[in-house]
């Protein structure tokens, strides 16, 4: 079980967004995004893949808080 996290490379708003996912289940995600501190508005739950929106300055402290980098 691991909380997943992407490079932010997507463009919204006038910043750069990661992707913060679970392997496991929801309730594993909405409890590390709680504790990342993201608002639940950031959860999309699309057909491609339930996930949080992370600003790109807080994708080091979610990889601090012990979620696994991945590359796409």
């Amino acid at each position: 079980m691991a909380i997943l996290i992407d490079d932010p490379r997507w463009p919204a708003h006038g910043r750069l967004w990661a992707h913060l996912v679970s392997d496991h289940d929801l309730d594993e995600l909405h409890a590390f995004a709680r504790q990342l501190g993201l608002e639940r508005e950031r959860f999309q739950n699309k057909t491609s893949g339930a996930h949080y929106d992370v600003p790109a300055p807080l994708r080091e402290e979610a990889l601090r808080l012990g979620a696994v980098a991945i590359f796409l």
